[in-house]
């Protein structure tokens, strides 16, 4: 069986759009504190819990925003996985583009820490150097035919270390 699998994994419009309704409601509540409509505190402390929220929300925010990076994972057929990040001023992706797991990107292996479910994949990546990437693919950021061929390869990935143990 090959589990040989490339993708570009991009920018997730559902997850952005949670970040921002999330972001909108602790701004909310940092109004809401400051107007007095959550509880009855003195001044001083309103002002400073309405300042947090709005810090919270706004470092949320625009961490999130910049750290979206465009990247391209590669498994091959014996469950190795290669991560490779793509700058935007690359240009266009090429889909005609052949693609060698030995050339295309850094290996890493797919701690077992990562969640595979059929609508979210969180993968815990370890490179070589010891650092750790976190990768949130929803099936918007990939395609659904993709998405459901990255879960059978981290799963495969999965019960192949667990059977190795």
């Amino acid at each position: 069986m090959s589990i040989a699998v490339s993708a570009v994994v991009t920018r997730s419009r559902r997850l952005s759009f949670a970040v921002l309704a999330m972001c909108g409601c602790v701004l909310l509540a940092g109004v809401s504190v400051v107007s007095g409509a959550a509880g009855e505190l003195p001044g001083l402390e309103k002002t400073l819990v309405a300042g947090i929220c709005c810090l919270v929300a706004v470092y949320v925010f625009f961490r999130t925003v910049l750290s979206v990076k465009v990247c391209e994972i590669h498994v091959s057929g014996t469950g190795q996985i290669r991560l490779q990040a793509v700058s935007r001023s690359d240009g266009p992706f090429r889909e005609d583009a052949e693609y060698s797991v030995n050339q295309h990107g850094e290996p890493v292996r797919l701690l077992p820490v990562s969640t595979l479910w059929s609508w979210l994949l969180v993968l815990h990546l370890r490179h070589e150097n010891g650092r750790t990437s976190i990768l949130t693919i929803l099936p918007d950021a990939v395609g659904k035919e993709s998405f459901r061929a990255l879960l059978v390869a981290c799963r495969w990935i999965v019960a192949r270390c667990v059977e190795d143990s």
